[in-house]
């Protein structure tokens, strides 16, 4: 079994890596160019459950099957409650779910697998595309006092043209953006106009 012990850089310094013996394929030690030692430990199955730093603080990583859906989570040295991951079997993620539930954000998909909707607290981004190529078309966002909704216009697949129209709450103007290409698909210019405010009602 190939193990990596030594990393050789240009400089002469090197990275280190310590396994449990000769037939091992993961490292319990990284020692970096500077002496630092990090310390890993794993499951059963061989996925990373711990990194210990050179100062001795646990990060700590886990993976639990729930119905329906996969659970990771993250464990920092400073927080008992993980941050925690939700997603599914085709690997979308489903929510955010921050420590001590102090927030949560939240995903759903089309038929088609696209993202459709995210929604955390009051807040709102939802997502249309194009029928023909699915790229995104719109997004529209909405917030107590905010609204956007984002245009995006395409030639062959290329960005050609964008919009943002903002709410009459924000204040803010609505800009055009018109893109221009060379031969190689290349960005060679850009033009800006800003709009009246708030087309949005």
């Amino acid at each position: 079994m190939l193990q990596y012990q030594c990393l050789l850089y240009a400089d002469g310094f090197s990275t280190l890596y310590a396994f449990k013996d000769m037939f091992s394929s993961l490292p319990l030690k990284v020692t970096t160019p500077r002496g630092s030692d990090y310390l890993l430990q794993y499951d059963e199955a061989g996925a990373l459950q711990s990194l210990t730093t050179p100062r001795g603080h646990i990060h700590a990583f886990s993976l639990q099957t729930s119905l329906g859906f996969y659970k990771y989570q993250y464990y920092s040295p400073m927080n008992r409650h993980p941050f925690e991951l939700r997603y599914n079997d085709d690997g979308q993620i489903l929510a955010k779910l921050y420590p001590h539930q102090s927030g949560r954000v939240a995903y759903v998909y089309d038929q088609a697998g696209k993202l459709d909707t995210v929604l955390a607290g009051l807040s709102s981004i939802h997502y249309t595309y194009q029928e023909t190529t699915n790229l995104v078309k719109n997004i529209d966002i909405n917030e107590p006092g905010f609204e956007l909704k984002h245009e995006f216009r395409y030639h062959i697949g290329i960005l050609k043209d964008e919009r943002c129209k903002f709410g009459s709450k924000s204040g803010l103007r609505n800009t055009h953006y018109r893109y221009q290409y060379d031969g190689n698909a290349r960005i060679s210019g850009l033009m800006l106009t800003l709009m009246a405010k708030s087309c949005l009602s």
